[in-house]
């Protein structure tokens, strides 16, 4: 029984660290997607299948790339932010964005790499499976009394 609960509480570190990994590494993507918008101009895909398929929600290009990058740069800072606060409001929106987030970038993949051409399908559900942990395990914890 006590190897069972080692085993579950390693399990949900390692959620809460994939999640974690994850929205971390996507908005370090979105801002170099932003500053490589704003240096060269260009049209900026983070997935795309032989030029054919482009991401959707996921593709910058001229001013409203940059906009569209910079509203999700915020949206996801905020997120990552209200995911960990004591209010249980902003734990649950900070964590359905963060759900909604890795829920699109999965979507996206099997969109543009539908074929399994490219290993993305077989790895975004893993962190989007993680995020959806991560919000139930944080969301079912009581909010911590405030210090007075």
């Amino acid at each position: 029984m006590v190897m069972v609960k080692v085993l579950l509480t390693i399990l949900a570190w390692l959620a809460r660290f994939f999640a974690w990994s994850f929205a971390v590494a996507t908005l370090l993507g979105v801002f170099w997607m932003l500053l490589m918008r704003l240096q060269r101009g260009d049209r900026h895909p983070t997935m795309m299948s032989n030029g054919l398929t482009d991401a959707w929600g996921l593709t910058y290009a001229g001013r409203g790339g940059a906009i569209l990058a910079l509203l999700e740069l915020v949206l996801l800072v905020g997120a990552l932010w209200a995911s960990g606060v004591r209010s249980l409001a902003y734990r649950s929106i900070g964590h359905l964005i963060l759900i909604l987030w890795a829920g699109l970038w999965t979507a996206n993949a099997f969109y543009v790499f539908g074929d399994g051409s490219f290993g993305l399908i077989y790895l975004l559900p893993f962190f989007f499976l993680c995020a959806c942990v991560r919000a139930a395990l944080d969301l079912s914890r009581p909010s911590p009394p405030v210090a007075a």
